[in-house]
């Protein structure tokens, strides 16, 4: 009897050194990002954040093993890459963005190392979307939503809208490291906030039903 209690307490040590063992590895505020920032998303070995300025407000990735800042994109519109969306997965981070003028916009997918912020491949969000639209008017995309896996490997829906007609598109498209895109479902009845992804396989809405396929 006298023994249970020795264990039981042990564990307890355990499992209270457990946080502050891995606590010790984020940095702390003003070696990596400065006071008086906003966290826009964070995972097991990073933080995006952006700190409001006068001027266009930077978006920067925080890479807690090396502690370096590096931008990734801004948080307002200037004939610049605005971040739509941000999603960790272990290893790696997927950032939407957005590049708008008076023409038109693109958006963009990026892969980047969380470690050091390293760019491991650049994809057009909407690769097929026409140049223009119906009379001349501008195309606009935008990446609605976004998953990643641990291994490196993206999915994401995406929306292709012609100003001309105010008609959008929707199309999921996948990647793997270093390849370009697949097409896998379009439409304008996808569902674009629907995508989710559990192990292999992706999940979404289209057509108010629901759907999957593996992630390649």
């Amino acid at each position: 009897m006298s023994r249970i209690p020795v264990v039981l307490v042990a564990a307890l040590a355990l499992a209270l050194a457990a946080p502050a063992a891995s606590g010790a590895a984020v940095p702390k505020a003003g070696t990596c990002w400065p006071s008086g920032t906003r966290t826009v998303d964070a995972g097991i070995g990073g933080r995006i954040f952006y700190r409001p300025t006068s001027d266009a407000d930077r978006v920067y990735l925080c890479s807690y093993r090396s502690g370096r800042r590096t931008q990734i994109g801004w948080d307002v519109l200037f004939d610049a890459e605005e971040v739509e969306l941000t999603r960790f997965a272990r290893r790696f981070v997927a950032i939407a963005t957005v590049n708008s003028n008076p023409g038109g916009s693109f958006s963009s997918i990026f892969i980047r190392r969380v470690r050091d912020g390293r760019r491991l491949a650049r994809l057009a969000a909407a690769p097929d979307a026409p140049p223009v639209g119906a009379g001349g008017a501008p195309i606009r995309t935008g990446v609605r939503d976004l998953v990643i896996r641990g291994d490196g490997r993206v999915a994401w829906i995406v929306e292709v809208r012609d100003e001309g007609t105010g008609a959008s598109v929707y199309e999921l498209r996948t990647a793997a490291p270093g390849a370009g895109s697949s097409l896998l479902a379009a439409g304008a009845d996808i569902a674009p906030g629907s995508l989710a992804l559990a192990g292999s396989t992706l999940y979404w809405s289209q057509a108010g039903l629901p759907r999957s396929a593996p992630l390649p």
